[in-house]
């Protein structure tokens, strides 16, 4: 309940008005008429929730609001010349036609997210970002900027 790191051993399983929770010696003191179920956690529970977790982290990941990086066109025009790939071949593998291929190399046509993960995962290069860093890049060009309200002198009647 605390949060406190302890050994996996020394913790209680417990039920507090229907409901099992795992806590802490400290935490067990604190309670009147615990009602206790077990003592320790056993590792395949310790493996689930670790599962349980990782599975969460990628979630919050994916639903993270993503745009592409300025120069994404020609990331993707040297990332496929690296690999010895022809237009064609890259769109073969994204199953889009050679004329998106070219549109998105010269930066007339931004793929969408789930293109642009393709191209990230057949070419192995990173042309999204999270759209966070962006506003942050903003916010401290904006610091260092003038604004109206900075130079002018209002007048009060």
């Amino acid at each position: 309940m605390c949060g406190q790191s302890t050994n996996i051993n020394s913790l209680y399983i417990v039920e507090i008005e229907g409901t099992t929770l795992t806590i802490c010696p400290r935490c067990l003191n604190k309670l009147r008429n615990p009602k206790i179920v077990g003592k320790g956690i056993k590792q395949e529970k310790t493996k689930k929730v670790q599962k349980v977790v990782q599975k969460q982290q990628r979630k919050t990941t994916k639903n993270l609001e993503l745009e592409l990086v300025d120069d994404y066109s020609q990331k993707i025009k040297s990332a496929r010349e690296s690999t010895n790939m022809t237009q064609e071949d890259l769109a073969n593998r994204l199953r889009v036609s050679v004329n998106i291929v070219k549109r998105i190399e010269s930066g007339r046509l931004k793929p969408p997210l789930d293109l642009a993960r393709k191209i990230e995962n057949i070419l192995k290069i990173k042309i999204l970002q999270p759209v966070v860093d962006r506003i942050e890049q903003e916010v401290n060009k904006a610091e260092n900027e003038l604004t109206l309200g900075d130079v002018a002198e209002i007048k009060r009647k």
